[in-house]
């Protein structure tokens, strides 16, 4: 049997429990609309298996799925609102600095405290 992936064993806690906050929502938008998991996952295009793991929260369901199903549900445009350059407050913060096209990795990263957490 081949070992999990490392991905997997490093997502945290509290971004494991987003995903299932968002799956849970999923199904929750699902059971309004009085549909089964085999009507949705019919009508995104995908296995109801992999409905089951999205509704779980499992973090092995490649993205593009998840992203069948906001469409389904109309919310697909608000992905467009993720990752706004005008949201990245440490990239403003780096602004000063000259973008290079090549970025190679240091012995020890940046870091921001922006003292929302």
């Amino acid at each position: 049997m081949p070992s999990a992936s490392p991905v997997y064993e490093t997502l945290t806690s509290r971004n494991q429990l987003r995903l299932q906050e968002l799956g849970e929502r999923f199904r929750l938008a699902r059971q309004r609309r009085q549909w089964t998991q085999k009507d949705l996952a019919a009508k995104a295009g995908i296995s109801e298996g992999t409905l089951k793991k999205i509704e779980a929260g499992n973090p092995r369901v490649p993205v593009g799925f998840w992203l069948q199903l906001m469409d389904v549900f109309g919310i697909a445009d608000e992905i467009e609102l993720l990752a706004l350059p005008e949201n990245d407050r440490v990239g403003a913060a780096m602004d000063d600095r000259p973008i290079r096209q090549r970025v190679r990795s240091r012995t020890a990263p940046i870091e921001f405290d922006l003292g929302d957490d």
